[in-house]
């Protein structure tokens, strides 16, 4: 263990930036793994995740999901198939005035 926190004094000595975020102690998880969503109608439907730190925001993690498989990929186009095949799709605009408030 002195090791480690040998480690640990010389790379905050040597990097504010360093010390600041050892002090601030944030674990939070990022990398990549894959989870698991069981749709019910699609059945168990894999995704591959990245995550990612946003500069300047510590706050926020950006994360990229891709599904796992050629399989996965084609039970999630098949429902957004199904989605898009069942919604209305508009034929017409609105007219201007029925975009005013109050009307």
């Amino acid at each position: 263990m002195n090791i480690v926190k040998s480690l640990v004094d010389e790379l905050c000595r040597a990097s504010p930036e360093f010390a600041e975020l050892w002090r601030e102690n944030d674990m939070s998880a990022h990398g990549e793994a894959t989870k698991y969503l069981h749709h019910p109608i699609a059945g168990t439907i894999g995704l591959e995740y990245s995550a990612f730190a946003v500069d300047g925001r510590p706050d926020l993690v950006m994360t990229i999901y891709n599904p796992a498989t050629p399989d996965d990929a084609e039970r999630i186009r098949s429902l957004l198939e199904a989605q898009a095949a069942s919604s209305p799709s508009p034929t017409t605009a609105p007219a201007d005035d029925e975009l005013q408030p109050g009307r």
